[in-house]
């Protein structure tokens, strides 16, 4: 077989269509996640909705870590009810 009757065969046309269906399905994938990724923060909200019942607002807290207690557990994020 050549390459000049390879390039006319089934082969080829099976081929190039399914590496185009990739490309356009790998292009409207990665279009779909940028729009519709899920922040961490508004992960917390939606979980926090889901306690409270309602929308609630809330403020990220500063939480030092130099008062680490030697064999205890620490805090590592603190947020705060604004309501």
């Amino acid at each position: 077989m050549t390459a000049k009757q390879f390039f006319k065969s089934n082969v080829f046309k099976c081929l190039v269509t399914l590496l185009c269906i990739l490309l356009v399905c790998g292009v409207f994938l990665t279009v779909a996640y940028a729009f519709l990724k899920v922040t961490d923060e508004e992960r917390l909200n939606r979980a926090i909705s889901k306690i409270y019942g309602r929308t609630v607002s809330v403020t990220a807290l500063d939480v030092s870590k130099d008062d680490a207690a030697q064999g205890r557990a620490t805090v590592l994020d603190g947020y705060k009810d604004e309501d």
